[in-house]
């Protein structure tokens, strides 16, 4: 997190503490997702995670996992710009699983599947 400017470090770290007391009101979670603070996706870029322009109507996306130990663990995914994140423990696990392998092809998937008006939530 050196590569981003201070602000920057002080926004992913506000973020990072509220997923941490959305799992103490939530006990009986394991798996939240909720929109990429600006500040996420830079540090996405600066660590190489991504490249690729994020096109019109795809936006940032963070899946969070606790782990059995209370860590938690981050995944950056992208979906287009109106998916929910009110969703279930079983959705935000499967979201968290796939945000994992997501990099720039799926930022160019998702811009095809909206420039042809295929994408859906």
């Amino acid at each position: 997190m050196s590569r981003i400017p201070t602000k920057m470090r002080g926004i992913i770290l506000a973020c990072r503490e509220s997923d941490a007391a959305f799992f103490r009101r939530r006990p009986d979670r394991h798996h939240r997702v909720r929109l990429a603070a600006h500040a996420e996706i830079v540090l996405a870029r600066a660590e190489g995670a991504i490249t690729a322009p994020i096109p019109v109507g795809v936006r940032g996306f963070v899946a969070v996992e606790r782990r059995p130990d209370e860590a938690l663990a981050w995944a950056l995914g992208f979906e287009i710009t109106h998916t929910n994140t009110d969703v279930d423990e079983r959705t935000a696990h499967s979201a968290f699983r796939r945000f994992q392998a997501h990099d720039d092809a799926t930022l160019c998937n998702l811009a095809e599947r909206v420039r042809i008006g295929g994408a859906t939530a």
